[in-house]
């Protein structure tokens, strides 16, 4: 027997282990029969492969990392649902929530545990911070996206509120670990989007779309309003609460833009506003007389007013320095004077 070729097994054990994870939640649940304590060890002896093994990979080393935490999240994901659905069931929001909530966990603990980790975080930041949170990220927001479209996540005994339910709370924790994640000093974790602008971009549109389906929700639970698109859309009480809700965020957008310098995002803002006034008279107007339409016109009439006295267009940057400039300039001239 040639010993040394028994070596060659620390390229199947990662394989094998993220193959099992995929395949045994179709015979039985992962914690029946002490599935769990095998999963343990499983995943005890991937990793320990990983470290002994760690300068004897070669390129496959990334991969490796990258597919271990993804087996293990999906572990924490299945067992998570699974726990929800044998206490309280499927039709709650909790059951609804449950992967994106586990999701969620395991890039917040990563995350947090970037720089106080040396093995694997520090040493494998490519592997980590490249490519694992940013793919486990854009998973994480389409799975929040075919949530809130799909599933209004029903309550156990409790009422609706907005924002304090766990299908809105997910959705704001992911938007703010996005935005902690892109910052200057995290270079790694870019998105694969080397612009930061367009980065801040589709933030803004996942964090507006979180909003739309926020206040979706409030209708169907207080007003009764079926929860799929036909109703929602052809009822004139949530084409309302559109209108409402774009010409406040496009308010707050322009005032904020305003008082920050922000020239882009005040023009945003501006095109936001300028769709909601397109709606006005191209989807509101139909419903001709009723309080809805009213509602919505005069309540888009006073933030426009708003806009225009507390919020002006910014200037652009170029233009601002010149000013700054020719003023310094001025007030020299006159000290010499």
């Amino acid at each position: 027997m040639n010993w040394p070729d028994l070596h060659k097994v620390k390229y199947l054990i990662t394989p094998v282990l993220a193959y099992l994870v995929i395949a045994i939640p179709n015979v039985q649940p992962y914690h029946a029969s002490f599935g769990l304590l095998a999963c343990l060890l499983a995943f005890a002896v991937n990793y320990w492969a990983l470290k002994v093994y760690d300068q004897k990979l070669g390129k496959v080393t990334d991969a490796f990392h990258v597919i271990s935490l993804f087996s293990l999240s999906l572990l924490l994901m299945y067992e998570g649902t699974q726990l929800i659905q044998m206490l309280w069931g499927k039709a709650n929001i909790w059951y609804d929530a449950a992967a994106v909530s586990m999701l969620l966990f395991v890039m917040v603990v990563v995350y947090a545990l970037r720089n106080r980790i040396k093995w694997p975080l520090k040493d494998h930041q490519q592997a980590y911070f490249y490519w694992a949170l940013p793919i486990m990220m854009g998973i994480q927001w389409l799975m929040l996206l075919v949530l809130n479209m799909s599933k209004p996540g029903e309550s156990i005994g409790i009422p609706y509120l907005p924002v304090l339910n766990v299908i809105d709370l997910v959705g704001m924790a992911t938007l703010y670990l996005s935005h902690r994640m892109q910052k200057p000093e995290n270079e790694n974790m870019t998105f694969f989007i080397p612009d930061q602008r367009i980065r801040y971009a589709l933030f803004a549109v996942m964090g507006f779309m979180l909003l739309n389906a926020a206040m979706l929700r409030c209708f169907h639970f207080w007003y009764g309003i079926n929860y799929n698109w036909h109703d929602l859309l052809s009822s004139f009480m949530v084409q309302t609460g559109f209108s409402i809700l774009w010409a406040s965020t496009a308010v707050t957008l322009m005032v904020l833009a305003a008082r920050k310098k922000w020239r882009p995002v005040w023009l945003l803002g501006l095109g936001l506003m300028i769709v909601v006034v397109a709606k006005l008279f191209l989807v509101d107007m139909s419903a001709s007389g009723s309080i809805e339409r009213i509602v919505a016109f005069l309540t888009v009439g006073v933030l426009l007013s708003l806009v225009g006295y507390f919020s002006p267009l910014p200037p652009e940057i170029k233009k601002e320095q010149e000013n700054k400039t020719g003023a310094e300039t001025e007030n020299t001239t006159e000290e010499g004077a």
